[in-house]
């Protein structure tokens, strides 16, 4: 008996450039195919009683079945783009591991979640576990890499005391097993001083820093600055400067405001004058945030795109988030873990532990997290489930509003995602 077949859920239409042609695209296999107006329109007509294809166009049908656009019935695509979301081979062979070595900061900035406890830092026994935890991941025969993200608060309050043991220790461990070492910061960067980068390039490490700023040195300086009111602008400049001098990369912040945002022109003029050479290499990568306590306005989105055309940019469409990850856990300077470092970091939002054995001991809290990422039956049977990327911190948050879409507004907003993600497979833009 011959196998019945069905259309794939995760088939799209778009329109492309606005003329006759369509692209038929499955964002589960990623498989798409360029079609004129009336062969879609066939598709459209056909949909649900895909035999009738066959019948009209048998070529067409079998290229449709091949490159699975066209399913056998008893397929269950859903397990199936699970299965592919979290059997990603890019997270597969490495293992993000965040360390805030203290939850103190030097500064406070206005928009801060955390609440900065004094002497909030990484103890000799939560130290010894952590390295007997990268100990166990650096013997992992599956794993090729390991990155070590230093967070907080400010993390440079403890480099002597945590960092630079850490960074010594995992150099090692990591060569013996043959594991390649990443080491990155969330620094606000006035302790990135000439002393500390001298220090770092003596582990022949390369660094990744990211490090934020609000605007000009006029808006930066309203919101970062040190306790006697005097700012921190031209401090970081020179300390970024010095490392880049040294070979290491930057993701410079840009946290905007509606208040702020037209004084990163002057921003990025002295990067681009100063770091010319440096921007070119790839060492400085520029990303935009909204300061998540301000509403989004109309001006916000021309002025950013403008600014992205100016620089390289980090674009994070379709990654997935860390938190949502296997191969990435959260270790608070106490040894408790968490998975996202977008809250703040209290006992009771823990969803696990680092035992003296330096293995983690995961609550009920880490399995609704990686349960619910999944579990939205609106988000299911959208056509661009496989290719979405809703975290589940937003998940969690938004549990009880039982939403009916987590990341849209419309349908021409997922036209847009489409396009995007057609065009990185294509290496074209797809407008």
């Amino acid at each position: 008996m011959k196998n019945k077949m069905k259309w794939s859920r995760y088939n799209n239409f778009i329109e492309k450039n606005n003329d006759d042609d369509y692209i038929l695209f499955n964002c589960s296999t990623n498989n798409y195919i360029y079609l004129k107006k009336e062969v879609k329109e066939l598709l459209v007509d056909t949909m649900y009683d895909v035999s009738r294809i066959e019948s009209i166009q048998p070529e067409l049908y079998n290229s449709l079945k091949k490159n699975e656009f066209i399913i056998n019935d008893r397929f269950d695509e859903l397990k199936d783009a699970i299965n592919r979301i979290q059997n990603n081979p890019n997270y597969s062979d490495y293992f993000e591991l965040i360390i805030n070595p203290t939850l103190d900061c030097n500064l406070r900035c206005w928009y801060c979640y955390e609440s900065h406890p004094k002497k909030s830092a990484i103890n000799k026994d939560t130290l010894k576990s952590i390295m007997l935890f990268i100990k166990n991941k650096a013997e992992t025969q599956a794993l090729i890499e390991i990155l070590i993200s230093f967070f907080g608060g400010e993390p440079l309050l403890e480099f002597n005391e945590v960092i630079w043991p850490l960074i010594e220790y995992s150099k090692k461990i990591c060569a013996e097993n043959r594991k390649k070492l990443r080491i990155c910061f969330n620094t606000n960067a006035v302790l990135l001083t000439s002393k500390i980068v001298d220090q770092l390039y003596t582990s022949d490490l390369c660094c990744t820093f990211q490090v934020p700023f609000d605007g000009n040195e006029i808006f930066h300086n309203k919101t970062k600055k040190y306790a006697n009111g005097k700012g921190t602008f031209e401090k970081i400049i020179h300390n970024v400067m010095y490392a880049l001098s040294f070979g290491n990369k930057f993701i410079i912040r840009c946290n905007y405001t509606a208040e702020n945002l037209h004084s990163f022109d002057e921003l990025i003029s002295i990067f681009t004058e100063y770091a010319s050479e440096c921007m070119d290499l790839g060492q400085i990568i520029f990303a935009y945030h909204r300061v998540w306590q301000v509403k989004e306005t109309t001006e916000m989105n021309p002025a950013i795109n403008k600014f992205k055309e100016k620089t390289n940019l980090t674009d994070l469409t379709f990654d997935t988030c860390y938190a949502d990850r296997t191969n990435s856990v959260v270790i608070n300077y106490n040894g408790d873990v968490y998975k996202c470092t977008a809250r703040d970091f209290k006992p009771e939002n823990r969803e696990g532990y680092l035992n003296e054995d330096g293995r983690i001991i995961y609550n009920e809290k880490y399995n609704t997290r990686m349960d619910i990422r999944f579990s939205n039956k609106h988000c299911q049977n959208c056509s661009i489930f496989p290719i979405c990327n809703v975290c589940t911190q937003i998940r969690l948050d938004s549990q009880n509003e039982n939403p009916q879409c987590l990341r849209f507004a419309s349908e021409e907003e997922k036209k847009r995602i489409l396009l995007k993600k057609i065009g990185l497979l294509t290496n074209n833009k797809l407008n």
